[in-house]
């Protein structure tokens, strides 16, 4: 079931519902505002969600920009547990998305990962957050 909260914020529990919703979206933020900018969970989770947004038709990833929720501490980018890797496997290398950035769990700084991640966010304000509530949440 999906639920429109109004805002732009939806709810559901099928994605059957919320995969179309989704690339709709993207869709009307690349044709109003020229890109989209995204969040999106690295959760195992929303792997059918990604595999579907993946082969949705229409959306122009080279005009989507990527974030992902959080990463965790230790984590390199080839860790099986990372985030990162779990985007850039079922998402990033996938479609021709013009940017993704990616927090980098492995930093010896993680404070100035952070302290950076946050000024990149300001000058790519995200558009829609891609979040899931799985077997971590």
């Amino acid at each position: 079931m999906g639920l429109g909260l109004g805002c732009g914020l939806y709810l559901s529990d099928d994605v059957e519902v919320g995969d179309p919703l989704i690339a709709a979206e993207l869709r009307r933020l690349i044709a109003e505002r020229g890109r989209a900018v995204g969040i999106f969970s690295g959760e195992a989770s929303q792997t059918e969600l990604l595999d579907h947004l993946v082969k949705a038709e229409g959306i122009e990833w080279t005009r989507v920009i990527g974030f992902h929720t959080f990463e965790l501490l230790g984590a390199g980018e080839d860790a099986p547990h990372s985030q990162r890797k779990f985007l850039f496997d079922h998402l990033v290398c996938r479609v021709p998305m013009v940017e993704f950035h990616g927090l980098r769990g492995e930093a010896a700084n993680p404070d100035a990962v952070c302290i950076n991640y946050a000024a990149l966010l300001k000058t790519r304000p995200p558009d829609l957050a891609v979040l899931g509530i799985g077997e971590s949440g």
